[in-house]
């Protein structure tokens, strides 16, 4: 089981933990990291993602994405997603 911080709209904590794929309450934001793969060509890497996910199963995707767990840093996030990915 997975748990996100909370903040409110200018990404200041609320002091609160829920679950993550929880619903939230007006006011209460979580963070989202994404990260772009550019080749020297300046291609994007995309994925399909799997049919399993939880979120847009089977849709193109970009290189990596997903939320910052509670306690976690958002570049430490980004850099676990990408190597998740």
């Amino acid at each position: 089981m997975e748990f996100v911080d909370l903040y409110d709209k200018n990404r200041k904590p609320l002091n609160k933990t829920i679950e993550k794929y929880s619903p939230l309450e007006e006011g209460e934001y979580q963070i989202i990291v994404h990260t772009c793969v550019f080749n020297k060509k300046g291609e994007m890497l995309i994925q399909k993602r799997s049919s399993d996910k939880y979120d847009w199963p089977n849709m193109w995707d970009i290189s990596s994405g997903g939320g910052v767990i509670a306690g976690e840093e958002s570049y430490i996030a980004a850099e676990r997603e990408l190597y998740e990915e």
